[in-house]
């Protein structure tokens, strides 16, 4: 069951209870895009949606999901049975206690074009990265650049994702992790 959507451009991203997904979109028209611009109720074609599923294993099936800067205007979509189901934009969404002493956070920021979907994970004291484990379906090839950004291959187009961003606080100092 998808609890809050939000879209990026030509990716809608869907927030479940054990985890993500990304949704890519392409439209091809049948007419010319000269005859859309002159009757655009009237356009007709093929469009295509690829689907990248990210599931959290191991994760907390209690967790605590917050959200936070709800957008005024809801996104209505169909399920694969054909029920329409109304849901809320998101600005923040966080899971708390998704794996012992971690939360996971989705932000939207920006608006239009320069929008931008990134999520962290939060290491609380005590908490152990091993514990986070993401399986990824739906792509056809993942790698990391040197960039440190995820390129993820489908059969639409090519995804970046930015790797959460990595730093620790200890006596109110914050300090970079580079590994």
């Amino acid at each position: 069951d998808i609890l809050y959507v939000t879209s990026d451009k030509s990716l809608k991203i869907s927030l479940k209870k054990n985890g993500f997904c990304y949704e890519q979109f392409r439209f091809e028209p049948k007419q010319s895009l000269e005859s859309i611009k002159e009757n655009p109720r009237q356009k007709e074609g093929l469009t295509q949606i690829h689907r990248i599923s990210f599931e959290l294993l191991n994760a907390n099936e209690d967790v605590q999901i917050l959200a936070e800067d709800i957008f005024a205007d809801p996104i209505h979509y169909y399920t694969d049975k054909g029920a329409l189901v109304r849901t809320e934009h998101f600005g923040k969404v966080t899971y708390k206690e998704i794996y012992p002493k971690t939360d996971l956070v989705f932000l939207f920021e920006g608006s239009g074009l320069e929008s931008k979907f990134k999520y962290n994970f939060i290491l609380h004291p005590g908490a152990k990265i091993e514990a986070i484990k993401i399986k990824m379906e739906g792509a056809e090839h993942a790698e990391i650049l040197a960039t440190g950004e995820l390129l993820i291959k489908n059969s639409l187009d090519d995804i970046k994702v930015q790797i959460p961003y990595s730093y620790s606080i200890a006596n109110d100092t914050k300090k970079e992790e580079t590994e």
